[in-house]
């Protein structure tokens, strides 16, 4: 799979996106499982606690922790296949442990500014999450972290942000909407809560059949999975777009990049030269265990031995 490094288009960002999403499906799924492993385990776990107040506890908190890592190991997926040098998620995740703690703080950051400009009437929120659409490529890619990463994030987006904007949005509309016809379709075929009776004005319910909840949440989470991944692959391919377009980032670029990080395992080997021959062997012993006697046969490589002194 070949791709090269131009401006282009919405469409063209979302039609190569699409090739890789499909191009490198099972790695990609392969890393997202890990990461959503946590989360399914503990809802399958603890099902009455998923359902109530608690519930986005055992969704983000996991979340907060594996998501970082699964982005890194993403892009580093992605990066990969523009070079056409493939590898498997063993060396991704690797990698992807690398940038852990900056990811992850960095990402912190970014979220508590999002949440707080969305309940400061909604528009600063949406602006900084375009402007910050970013980082994750930023903190993997560049080695920066904190507010750094979120500063390079925005500029990268500066004189672009209508174009970062629909992609998001166009994204964001696409991924709820599926999200929302599949879990709404088997919330209605497969029932699994009822509610608790009492005089709890939150109307507290649990789970009451444990099948249909099982399968609801296998499904909604592969969902999520898929729309995550998307997200994902469609931000990189806008990143490596806007960097071209604003830095001439080329394929060159981006081999300098990825020969930092290469293994022991990617370097070819390095042929040893043969072992010096010995003397040759005569098979005449010594008699009283002192060195063997002279034979006149050359050793290899080296010279005839010199004959014995006259008497």
């Amino acid at each position: 799979m070949k791709f090269t490094f131009q401006e282009m288009s919405i469409g063209e960002v979302l039609d190569r996106a699409v090739k890789l999403f499909f191009g490198r499906l099972p790695a990609l799924l392969a890393i997202q499982a890990v990461v959503y492993a946590p989360v399914l385990i503990l809802q399958l776990t603890l099902p009455d606690v998923a359902v109530g107040p608690l519930g986005v506890l055992l969704i983000f908190g996991p979340l907060v922790i594996l998501g970082p890592i699964g982005s890194a190991a993403t892009l580093r997926i992605i990066a990969q296949e523009y070079l056409e040098q493939p590898i498997g998620i063993g060396e991704a995740f690797t990698f992807a442990l690398g940038r852990f703690l900056p990811l992850l703080g960095t990402s912190i950051l970014a979220g508590l500014g999002i949440v707080v400009g969305m309940l400061a009437c909604c528009v600063p929120g949406i602006y900084l999450a375009v402007v910050w659409a970013f980082i994750s490529q930023v903190v993997v890619m560049e080695n920066l972290s904190g507010p750094d990463a979120l500063a390079r994030s925005k500029g990268l987006v500066a004189g672009h942000f209508g174009r970062v904007f629909v992609v998001v949005l166009l994204l964001a509309i696409a991924v709820n909407i599926v999200n929302a016809i599949i879990n709404t379709s088997f919330n209605v075929a497969l029932p699994f809560l009822e509610v608790v009776p009492g005089n709890n004005p939150f109307a507290a319910a649990r789970v009451n059949n444990f099948t249909n909840y099982a399968i609801v949440q296998l499904v909604q989470t592969a969902v999520g999975v898929l729309g995550g991944m998307f997200i994902a692959v469609c931000t990189t391919v806008l990143y490596f777009d806007l960097r071209n377009r604003k830095e001439a980032f080329n394929i060159d670029a981006l081999v300098a990049w990825s020969d930092q990080y290469r293994t022991w395992r990617d370097e070819p080997d390095v042929a040893l030269p043969p072992p010096a021959a010995g003397p040759a062997d005569t098979g005449i012993k010594p008699a009283d265990g002192g060195p063997p006697p002279e034979t006149g046969i050359k050793d290899a490589g080296g010279d005839a031995p010199k004959p014995p002194p006259a008497p």
